[in-house]
């Protein structure tokens, strides 16, 4: 996830204690903010949260394991390119 937002690992004292850490920058693009993103486990229970719960309400999904080996072509695909692989 880091490299897909663009994130260098630099020193901060906007977090207590002050240490190194993975920052991004902000909206504005100015300035430069701590990354939500904690570990890669964090991140992929962001993203099961996130792909399982918005938008849908109360109804179900039904995948077939045809719509999981696209969906994980496209996961994939997503971040070879942005990470440049």
């Amino acid at each position: 996830m880091l490299c897909c937002g663009k994130g260098k690992w630099k020193y901060t004292t906007l977090i207590d204690p002050p240490s190194f850490t993975y920052m991004r920058k902000t909206v504005d693009g100015q300035s430069w903010e701590p990354t939500p993103y904690i570990d890669i486990p964090h991140s992929c229970w962001w993203f099961i949260v996130t792909a399982t719960t918005v938008g849908y309400g109360g109804k179900i999904i039904i995948l077939t394991s045809l719509h999981k080996l696209f969906l994980l072509f496209l996961f994939i695909r997503y971040v070879s390119n942005n990470c440049g692989w």
